[in-house]
């Protein structure tokens, strides 16, 4: 599905709606292997995977199932960095587009040199009132 303007803003809302409820990281890690409804059929996955370099990252999914991931982020605490990753129909400013799905979305990536929460919740409120 071509994710539009409109619904990756709804997106945005709700994934952002979700990260607000985290005040730590020891917070998300309390959520690794959980997940969170937020409207029927769509959720947030909570996960601690292999990263670069030997590493883990926090990764934090937002998840339309038959649709894919329209926005994560990756917090690697151990490198010190976050990446925002992100699919729509068009390119956004900041971001670096890498790739294509099959339904013609930008898949886009961009890095953030700091691995607080209040940055990922900060890119995030930019992306409603930029995208």
């Amino acid at each position: 599905m071509a994710i539009l303007h409109a619904q990756f803003q709804e997106i945005v809302k709700r994934f952002l709606a979700v990260i607000t409820q985290l005040a730590s990281v020891e917070d998300l890690e309390r959520r690794v292997g959980r997940t969170q409804e937020t409207i029927p059929g769509e959720r947030v996955e909570f996960l601690l995977q292999p990263s670069n370099l030997g590493t883990r990252a926090y990764t934090v999914s937002y998840v339309i199932p038959g649709a894919g991931i329209p926005i994560e982020f990756k917090l690697n605490s151990h490198l010190g960095y976050t990446k925002i990753i992100l699919k729509m129909e068009k390119p956004l400013q900041g971001y670096e587009p890498f790739m294509a799905d099959p339904y013609q979305n930008i898949i886009q990536s961009k890095d953030i040199q700091d691995t607080s929460l209040a940055s990922v919740k900060q890119e995030l409120e930019r992306l409603l009132k930029t995208s």
